[in-house]
């Protein structure tokens, strides 16, 4: 309890009065961190409470584990929260390994739970061997980022990041307090029970103090990093700017700095959008991250692409790949643009001396002479050219795109008039200046967007 109190002191994980809820799966970790935090209950004036997450992976063993956590809840006389997951079955829909699955289902709960208690925060029972299991992890995968579990982040917070399995076996064995083993730490088939079960053994053999020199280098880089982070954030407000789900990143600045520095921007800005990036993620941004070189688009995780256009690269979800529609309008009425959600209301109207040409992004009007049915409707395509309004020559629509800063994922999203094959509306962005109405103009065709 020491070690744990002065780790809660010197880090400020904890003030009083505060209410915070702890992640107890019912192994030693989670029982002791539970039972140390009772232990200060009354020290801090906490109110306390349990939560469980049942992840659907092990069958009766993991719900006897829910029992088992729910009666020490009793005991304790504390809340007790729980919910029930399908890893397996996330893991499937999302693409995920089913370690990864389980975590994000896990912390999805924990930040539910947050809000809905309005608990001030949730104690977590990672260990100092749970933090040599992430680094060397890490280490293995080829992440940039080698600083570790952060003790604090949000509203989670690691009391027992400093102490020992070991520690904490011996202690819950000298007060006879009761905890359940999860056989699956166990099973090799998890890359990270390889790690703990076969290769930290072998480095110990090396060096009897490895976990400890590792620790402390984290600790280092952990340092270093935080005080790159805060030059980093200045040099990120001048050189990118969020656009929806991603980011903007102006090439042009970009290029200019060391590389050393591109990769902790990239870093930055990776873990900003919250992707589990490896150093090979970065490696390939950095590759097509060139002014002016050609366009490409590299895969990135939970769905993000990274793709340049022209001085910029963009980081975003990008769903442009499955947005594909051709409809066909052959007379006045509405038409409704389903994979894009947008309607589109079709007219014929007299143009007299006193119509009021009301152009918006929104609402264009063309000469009914110089367009006819059937107008077609697809998305934007390599290759289009059209001319602007109020421009006499063609200009290819991807540098128009490129100038009214519409980034590559969005741009099938603006649907294309075409007449007889050629562009007359670029609908919410701009017309074709060869059919715009003229003095001499008798009807007008509108298009009108109306959702």
């Amino acid at each position: 309890i020491p070690k744990v109190t002065n780790t809660i002191k010197k880090h400020k994980l904890i003030s009083e009065n505060e209410h915070i809820l702890i992640a107890v799966s019912g192994g030693p970790d989670s029982i002791a961190l539970l039972h140390i935090l009772y232990h200060l209950k009354h020290d801090y004036n906490l109110r306390l409470g349990i939560v469980h997450f049942e992840h659907g992976i092990r069958g009766e063993s993991s719900l006897r584990d829910a029992k088992f956590v729910e009666r020490v809840a009793k005991s304790l006389n504390l809340p007790f929260y729980i919910s029930y997951g399908k890893a397996r079955e996330y893991a499937k829909e999302k693409k995920l390994s089913l370690e990864a699955a389980a975590r994000e289902l896990r912390y999805n709960f924990f930040n539910e739970i947050l809000s809905k208690t309005k608990a001030d925060k949730l104690a977590l029972g990672h260990t100092a061997d749970d933090q040599v299991e992430e680094i060397l992890r890490r280490f293995l995968r080829g992440t940039a980022d080698l600083s570790g579990i952060p003790i604090k982040r949000g509203k989670f917070i690691r009391p027992l990041l400093f102490v020992y399995k070991e520690e904490i076996l011996k202690a819950l064995k000298e007060d006879n307090i009761d905890y359940v083993i999860d056989e699956t730490n166990l099973d090799r088939r998890f890359f990270r029970n390889r790690i703990r079960l076969e290769l930290i053994p072998i480095l110990l053999k090396f060096n009897p103090k490895f976990k400890e020199n590792l620790l402390d280098m984290a600790l280092i880089w952990k340092e270093e990093n935080e005080w790159l982070k805060t030059l980093v954030k200045e040099v990120i407000k001048k050189s990118t700017k969020r656009i929806q789900e991603g980011v903007k990143i102006d090439l042009s600045l970009f290029s200019q700095y060391h590389p050393a520095l591109k990769r902790h921007i990239l870093t930055e800005i990776l873990q900003e959008l919250s992707l589990p990036f490896t150093k090979r993620h970065i490696e390939n941004l950095l590759k097509i991250a060139i002014p002016y070189g050609p366009h490409k688009i590299i895969s990135l995780p939970k769905g993000f692409k990274g793709y340049k256009e022209s001085a910029y690269l963009f980081i975003t979800p990008v769903p442009f790949e499955e947005i594909e529609y051709h409809y066909e309008i052959n007379a006045p009425g509405t038409i409704n643009i389903k994979e894009i959600n947008l309607i589109f209301k079709i007219e014929i109207v007299e143009k007299k001396p006193e119509t009021k040409i009301d152009i918006s992004p929104d609402k264009a009007y063309f000469d009914f002479e110089k367009v006819s049915f059937p107008i077609e409707i697809r998305p934007y395509k390599p290759g289009d050219r059209f001319y602007p309004i109020g421009k006499k020559r063609s200009r290819k629509l991807k540098d128009f795109f490129i100038d009214s800063h519409i980034p590559y994922s969005e741009r099938k999203k603006y649907p294309i008039f075409l007449s007889d094959k050629k562009i007359i509306w670029i609908a919410g962005l701009c017309m074709d200046e060869r059919a715009k109405p003229t003095s001499k103009t008798k009807k007008c065709l509108i298009i009108t967007k109306l959702q």
